[in-house]
């Protein structure tokens, strides 16, 4: 019996979870209406101004970098991608389950991220 990738479970789990907060937080989402889920924390949302310039400057410089905080943040903290570190590979599938899930970006610009993402943060 095959046993399940749980590193890929859980890129799929913290995935979901990204996406139904920022399904909630855009309210025209009906799959956000038919899923009882709790109250997304309130990073998921919104953030501070000043909370939210903090993060951004814990980005690393490199091009995509832009394009990465101006789709990732419109649908969760961008300080949530800093907290993983992914082969590019996973990278790649994390980005693509995002825009299949409703990011904003181009097929450029979602390539434009996996690059960015899996330089800044590879995985040790």
């Amino acid at each position: 019996m095959k046993r399940p990738n749980v590193l890929r479970l859980g890129l799929l789990i913290t995935g979901a979870a990204l996406m139904m907060s920022c399904a909630a937080s855009q309210g025209n989402s009906a799959e956000a209406a038919e899923v009882a889920t709790p109250p997304p924390p309130p990073h998921a949302v919104q953030e501070a101004p000043v909370e939210q310039a903090a993060a951004v400057t814990a980005l690393p410089e490199g091009e995509g970098r832009e394009t990465t905080i101006r789709i990732c943040s419109g649908c969760h903290a961008v300080e949530l991608v800093a907290e993983k570190r992914l082969t590019h590979q996973e990278w790649f599938d994390l980005v693509q389950f995002m825009g299949d899930r409703g990011a904003t970006g181009t097929p450029a610009e979602m390539a434009e991220i996996t690059e960015y993402l899996a330089k800044a943060y590879p995985k040790e």
